[in-house]
Parts: structure tokens; sequence; C-alpha cells
């Protein structure tokens, strides 16, 4: 059972939202703009619906069971300062979670509809939260 962690909304402005180690500029780029998501070493940015359709939800969880919706992201990130934003780096409406230990996070990311997400469901493994 995964546990909710945090529940944000934000105005996903060029039609993305990222994951991302705070101060990065390891910011992945798009190759077709077709991809559900991109990522770096730091970074990853998922593709959403267009800004002018209104706020993305994006949940973060920690756990290890399947989230609803289609998996677009299965593998690790960096964060070497013990802390991950989430939300819209280009509009500058990010949201900071504190965890456990620096270093490589697997996550897994669920979303609604794959290149037009309105929901997206970041999975950390457990553990990595700090309490």
């Amino acid at each position: 059972m995964n546990h909710q962690v945090k529940q944000i909304s934000v105005l996903p402005l060029y039609g993305q939202v990222s994951v991302h180690a705070p101060g990065t500029i390891d910011l992945p780029e798009w190759a077709t703009g077709e991809e559900p998501s991109v990522a770096s070493e730091h970074a990853l940015v998922i593709a959403t619906r267009s800004d002018m359709e209104g706020d993305v939800t994006i949940s973060v969880t920690e756990g290890q069971g399947d989230e609803p919706g289609v998996m677009v992201f299965d593998s690790e990130v960096s964060f070497p300062g013990r802390v991950l934003e989430v939300g819209s780096i280009v509009g500058g409406a990010l949201t900071q979670i504190p965890l456990a230990r620096s270093g490589y996070v697997h996550l897994r990311v669920y979303v609604d509809a794959p290149g037009a997400a309105s929901h997206v469901n970041v999975v950390l493994e457990p553990g990595t939260v700090a309490r």
C-alpha cells in the first residue's frame, strides 16, 4: 500500500511538470516532443495537458504498490541534497520534499493520459521521505 506524502495543483506552463533536484541545471530536453517523459541524472520532466486547459494535480506517494494510470517512467534520479522539488520550474510553482538520504532514488510515475496528463502520480521507493 502506498502512503501519500504530498498533493499539489500547478499550472503546467509549456505543458510540463517536473521532479528534480533543487538548483539543477541538468534539465532534460525533449527529443521529439511526443515523449510522455524525459529524464536526466537529476531531473524528470513529464508531459501534461496544455496550460490553457488548467492546472495539473501532482501526487507524491511512498510505497511499492502500483498507482492508477499508465506508467511513463520507472528508473532512478539523483537527489544529492536530500531534497526533491516537484511542480512547474517554468512557472516557479515548486514544492520541496525532504528526503531521508541523498543519492539515487527509484521513481515510478503514472499519468492518466500519456503526453497530455492532468493527473501525475510520482511513487518513491519506501524509506525515501524524511519523517
